[in-house]
């Protein structure tokens, strides 16, 4: 689907009739952040625009605050999420939408005023169906939130997916957050509610295999805070590794060699830790030795690599931690989804 335009005679693409966006922010306890959040939404140099803040039983200040800018602006919008899971909130907003665009942005999101507009054009420049860009860490000056950023930006850290740092525009498997058409995720039922925190890699993938094109764009940042403790990346990491063994399940032939890969971090470590004296299988103690080699050397690989990338020692050993905890909580969450897949958001509601 090809958006409105026509070429002047200048050869520039200008839009004829401006099409409707609406800017989804599924929610949960983002007192901190909202507000400048939807503050960047309303001064958005495109305006044809709604904004739904899908809230999934916040128990802060965040539903007020909302009110308050829908007090202030007709076009934003506070909409219930009784499912409370992500996925089932972004649902409940694109059942609501008005728009021909859906622009996803986080509550904890920082966007440029040019942001929705620049996503609008590239859309329509690429002819695609999903068009998204790179995570840009806000800064800071807390060390291990700074490590933690390196690390998401490092291929040794968070991996090789393009979003996370500077690359060349082009089709990609996937894209942080992302602007969609409309119509598209209605013809494929919206996103998947029982696949965790995977739900856009998901949706992705559906849409790749429907025949749409998922492009990457460098020029769309989206502004993020970092993880502010290693405990915080842990527990996120292991449900982002949760997952994606239950997107895997469902999606078995997209699996890739290299996600694949990380899985064998954690069975790696229970392999270390087998007595090498008591291990009566032919060429187990070699096997041992060679696992635990292994793991030291990515080991020291990572606090190699860490304090090459930060400015500072205490923020370069945080963003080796980081990049560490990312690889052994994400292995370790892969294999506990694959018995445990990740509950449904009917389940998770029913629970509350």
């Amino acid at each position: 689907m090809k958006l409105p335009t026509s070429d002047t005679a200048s050869g520039n693409v200008v839009r004829l009739a401006p099409v409707r966006v609406s800017v989804v922010l599924p929610v949960l306890n983002e007192e901190a952040c909202i507000d400048d959040a939807l503050e960047r939404l309303r001064a958005q140099t495109y305006t044809d625009i709604e904004v739904l803040v899908v809230d999934g039983g916040s128990t802060d200040a965040t539903r007020s605050i909302v009110t308050r800018h829908a007090t202030e602006d007709a076009r934003v919008h506070l909409v219930n999420n009784p499912r409370r899971l992500q996925s089932a909130g972004l649902n409940e907003a694109l059942e609501q939408a008005r728009g021909e665009i859906l622009v996803r942005v986080d509550g904890h999101s920082f966007v440029e005023d040019d942001y929705v507009e620049n996503c609008v054009r590239i859309l329509d420049q690429t002819g695609a169906d999903v068009v998204g860009g790179r995570m840009v860490a806000r800064p800071v000056d807390e060390p291990v939130a700074r490590g933690v950023a390196i690390a998401n930006e490092a291929v040794w850290g968070a991996g090789p997916a393009q979003f996370h740092r500077i690359g060349e525009a082009g089709p990609v498997d996937t894209v942080y957050l992302g602007t969609f058409l409309v119509d598209r995720l209605r013809s494929l039922g919206g996103w998947a509610e029982d696949v965790g925190v995977n739900e856009d890699y998901e949706m992705n993938l559906r849409i790749r295999e429907a025949g749409g094109t998922v492009w990457f764009d460098p020029e769309l940042g989206v502004g993020y805070r970092p993880r502010r403790t290693l405990q915080a990346v842990a527990k996120q990491y292991f449900r982002y590794g949760r997952s994606k063994a239950t997107v895997m399940r469902r999606h078995p032939a997209s699996t890739k060699l290299r996600q694949l890969i990380p899985t064998a971090v954690a069975p790696a470590g229970l392999v270390a830790l087998l007595p090498v004296a008591q291990l009566s299988i032919p060429g187990g103690a070699l096997v041992i030795r060679l696992t635990r080699l292994a793991i030291g050397a990515h080991g020291v690989g990572l606090a190699v690599a860490g304090q090459k990338s930060a400015e500072s020692t205490r923020s370069g050993v945080a963003a080796s931690a980081a990049a560490w905890l990312m690889h052994w909580t994400w292995s370790a969450g892969f294999w506990f989804g694959l018995l445990r897949p990740f509950p449904s958001a009917a389940t998770i509601a029913a629970k509350h």
